[in-house]
Protein backbone atom coordinates (compact mmCIF):
# COMPACT_ATOMS: atom_id res chain seq x y z
CA UNK A 1 0.00 0.00 0.00
CA UNK A 2 1.29 3.23 -1.15
CA UNK A 3 0.45 5.23 2.25
CA UNK A 4 1.94 2.43 4.39
CA UNK A 5 5.18 2.50 2.24
CA UNK A 6 5.07 6.08 2.42
CA UNK A 7 4.55 5.77 6.68
CA UNK A 8 7.54 3.32 6.84
CA UNK A 9 10.10 5.85 4.78
CA UNK A 10 8.91 8.85 7.25
CA UNK A 11 9.51 7.17 10.26
CA UNK A 12 12.66 5.30 9.51
CA UNK A 13 14.29 8.02 8.48
CA UNK A 14 12.70 9.70 11.70
CA UNK A 15 14.12 7.25 14.10
CA UNK A 16 17.03 5.35 12.06
CA UNK A 17 15.20 2.33 12.92
CA UNK A 18 15.15 -0.69 9.94
CA UNK A 19 12.85 -0.56 7.39
CA UNK A 20 11.36 -4.31 8.80
CA UNK A 21 11.30 -2.79 12.59
CA UNK A 22 8.91 0.38 11.42
CA UNK A 23 7.08 -2.27 9.54
CA UNK A 24 6.43 -4.61 12.79
CA UNK A 25 5.74 -1.18 14.39
CA UNK A 26 2.91 -0.43 12.21
CA UNK A 27 1.73 -3.83 11.19
CA UNK A 28 1.53 -4.80 14.87
CA UNK A 29 -0.43 -0.99 15.87
CA UNK A 30 2.40 -0.27 18.21
CA UNK A 31 1.41 2.25 21.10
CA UNK A 32 4.37 4.31 22.54
CA UNK A 33 3.93 6.43 25.76
CA UNK A 34 5.98 9.49 26.10
CA UNK A 35 9.38 8.33 27.55
CA UNK A 36 9.24 5.49 24.75
CA UNK A 37 8.11 7.77 21.66
CA UNK A 38 11.32 9.63 22.73
CA UNK A 39 13.44 6.64 23.07
CA UNK A 40 12.40 5.62 19.67
CA UNK A 41 13.56 8.75 18.38
CA UNK A 42 9.79 9.56 16.99
CA UNK A 43 9.84 12.47 19.28
CA UNK A 44 12.55 14.85 20.59
CA UNK A 45 11.40 15.92 24.35
CA UNK A 46 8.83 15.86 26.38
CA UNK A 47 7.39 19.09 27.82
CA UNK A 48 6.96 19.07 31.57
CA UNK A 49 4.64 21.67 31.55
CA UNK A 50 1.13 20.81 32.51
CA UNK A 51 -1.56 21.02 29.54
CA UNK A 52 -4.99 20.72 29.27
CA UNK A 53 -5.55 18.44 26.15
CA UNK A 54 -9.06 16.85 25.09
CA UNK A 55 -8.98 13.83 22.37
CA UNK A 56 -11.81 10.87 21.62
CA UNK A 57 -10.86 7.84 19.89
CA UNK A 58 -12.48 4.95 19.29
CA UNK A 59 -10.00 2.37 20.41
CA UNK A 60 -12.41 -0.04 18.68
CA UNK A 61 -10.84 0.42 15.59
CA UNK A 62 -7.51 -0.86 16.19
CA UNK A 63 -7.06 -4.76 16.45
CA UNK A 64 -4.15 -4.26 19.11
CA UNK A 65 -5.48 -1.14 21.27
CA UNK A 66 -3.69 -0.12 24.21
CA UNK A 67 -5.19 -1.58 27.73
CA UNK A 68 -8.42 0.17 28.87
CA UNK A 69 -7.34 2.46 31.86
CA UNK A 70 -10.32 4.19 34.04
CA UNK A 71 -7.38 7.15 34.77
CA UNK A 72 -5.16 8.63 32.91
CA UNK A 73 -1.73 6.99 32.57
CA UNK A 74 1.14 8.52 34.57
CA UNK A 75 2.28 11.21 32.38
CA UNK A 76 -0.44 11.68 30.43
CA UNK A 77 -0.66 15.50 30.87
CA UNK A 78 2.96 15.70 28.86
CA UNK A 79 3.20 16.81 25.31
CA UNK A 80 5.84 14.98 23.40
CA UNK A 81 7.84 17.50 21.15
CA UNK A 82 8.75 16.69 17.81
CA UNK A 83 10.30 18.14 15.12
CA UNK A 84 10.18 16.47 11.70
CA UNK A 85 12.86 17.91 8.68
CA UNK A 86 11.15 19.09 5.55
Amino acid sequence: MRVTGTLIDCYRRRTGQSEATVSRWLSDETWFDAKEAVSARLADAIDDQPTRIAASVDLGRFKNPPAQRTAPAAGWDKVIRAKFAR
